[in-house]
């Protein structure tokens, strides 16, 4: 048995061993990011969520604790949290699950019908606007400057990632610095464009070789979080009215049903850089993990479903990276064993997580001792060694 601090620290070592394959790359991800990557762990695992559940920081949680040890204390933990799932995903975006309460009451900031709508596709919120609004900052002050609107946020992909930052900043003391949320699609799409904007070989041949695509389209049906012929979209998603839809090739085009994107450097990156054409999970985690060579957190899903894109794409002879990209580091903890501190009833909560550890932080010398007496949680891809 392994316990989850032993398994954190090793994620950590993995996260941090980089090769010098994609340097160049990775000086274009910090400057999509603006962040510096030197010494961060990175997690792909999370979506644009406060925290809701006890499964969600199931990685930060941890790499907080450890990053508190000696030696340790200058360590980024960097999120590229997916925003643009529905805001009815199972992490609801849509608002906040409450502390001390069932799971069925929230808080939430958007009403019913725009819970198909995805998170990086809708604007801001003016908290206070809404029913309920100026009661949830009177519980919840701290949230105040981001949610009242003094914070100017291009989209509420950004707004809730600042909420996130904030959040986990009081899970444990010093918990703010070197803890950034980034919405996972938008560094993506900031890499791609400048990509596309120096000609890279590598994405070229990638996207409007039709041979390497063709082999791209039949090497990654089927795989989860990719395509097939019922679910997932080719390579990007569509964007209209806040919400996505999915796209196929059809006569050298992007295509779906209702208009269509040329497979052509200067359409993709005009499409872009304007939020017509958005990144797929595939091209995401290539643009801020496969070209940078910045191996990332995932559950035991992403350990299956990367190693399948990352060889799909050393297929193709474009380009070669380990395969080893995706580190077993999320959902890895049971964080609803963990006692919240000594002198403190219960365990931490299932529901309303992030919220209620931001009232009540831990002590990080408790926590690493909490996480030394519980076994971690591991549920690798057949053969994959942890």
């Amino acid at each position: 048995m392994i316990s989850a601090l032993a398994h954190a620290r090793g994620a950590a070592r993995r996260l941090l061993a980089r090769d010098s394959a994609g340097e160049a790359y990775r000086a274009l991800l910090e400057a999509a990011a603006g962040v510096s990557l030197e010494g961060g762990v990175v997690s792909t695992s999370e979506h644009i969520a406060p925290y809701n559940l006890a499964s969600t920081v199931s990685f930060a949680l941890p790499q907080l604790a450890v990053r508190g040890e000696e030696g340790n204390g200058r360590r980024t933990v960097v999120v590229f949290a997916g925003a643009l799932v529905p805001l009815d995903n199972s992490h609801y975006p849509r608002g906040f699950y409450l502390p001390d309460a069932p799971p069925e009451r929230r808080f939430n900031l958007f009403p019913q019908h725009r819970r198909k709508c995805a998170p990086l596709l809708l604007p801001p919120v003016r908290v206070p606007d809404l029913p309920g609004g100026a009661e949830f900052l009177r519980r919840f002050p701290w949230l105040d400057p981001l949610a009242a609107g003094e914070a100017a946020f291009p989209t509420y992909a950004h707004q809730m990632a600042a909420c996130m930052e904030a959040m986990a900043g009081r899970w444990v003391p010093g918990g703010a610095e070197r803890f950034r949320v980034l919405p996972l699609e938008e560094v993506a799409r900031r890499m791609l464009v400048g990509l596309l904007e120096n000609g890279d070989p590598v994405l070229d041949r990638l996207l409007f070789d039709a041979g390497t695509r063709e082999r791209l389209l039949h090497g990654l049906h089927g795989v989860f979080c990719a395509w097939g012929d019922r679910r997932g979209s080719f390579l990007f998603w569509a964007a209209r009215d806040g919400r996505l839809h999915r796209l196929w090739e059809e006569g050298g085009r992007l295509t779906d049903g209702s208009g269509g994107f040329p497979l052509d450097r200067a359409g993709v990156a005009a499409a872009l850089s304007d939020g017509r054409l958005w990144p797929g999970v595939f091209l995401s985690l290539l643009a801020v993990s496969y070209l940078p060579g910045v191996p990332v957190a995932g559950g035991p899903k992403q350990l299956r479903y990367y190693r399948s894109m990352v060889r799909a794409v050393n297929s193709t002879g474009a380009a070669s990276r380990d395969e080893e990209l995706s580190v077993l580091g999320y959902m890895t903890t049971d964080v609803g064993r963990l006692r919240p501190g000594p002198g403190r009833p219960g365990r931490i909560p299932a529901h309303g997580t992030g919220l209620a550890l931001a009232g009540a932080p831990l002590d990080a010398e408790w926590l690493r001792e909490e996480l030394d007496q519980v076994p971690a949680v591991l549920d690798p891809a057949p053969g994959v060694a942890l």
